[in-house]
């Protein structure tokens, strides 16, 4: 009989505790996002809040420096962006890399099943 190997073994092992993980880790990441956005939303408006930067520009009250600021980081924000992005997408590989060696696994587990029956 045709036993798992201790790498495929492994990567199971790590499979699990990264599900088991995960929902703590992921609650803690979207409670610290959703501070962060409320925290910037009250305390710097002209960062977080475009009502607040809309009703200054029509008003003409947002302050010099700020404008001059945002122009800067404009391009940075933009290139960030597509950063961003790019890196999302070579997570996505990483995460379809990760599955067909699960599926695969799985598959050598079902053609073992299969010949024993």
């Amino acid at each position: 009989m045709h036993m798992r190997s201790e790498s495929d073994s492994d990567f199971i092992q790590r499979r699990k505790r990264l599900v088991a993980c995960w929902p703590v880790a992921a609650s803690v990441l979207i409670a610290t996002v959703i501070g962060i956005g409320t925290w910037s939303w009250t305390n710097a408006p002209f960062l977080a809040n475009p009502g607040r930067v809309a009703k200054a520009l029509t008003y003409g009250t947002v302050p010099h420096h700020h404008l001059e600021t945002a122009a800067m980081l404009l391009p940075v924000l933009f290139w960030l962006v597509l950063f961003l992005m790019i890196l999302f997408i070579g997570i996505g590989f990483a995460f379809i890399a990760t599955e067909k060696r699960y599926l695969k696994i799985l598959a050598e587990q079902d053609k073992l099943l299969n010949t024993i029956r």
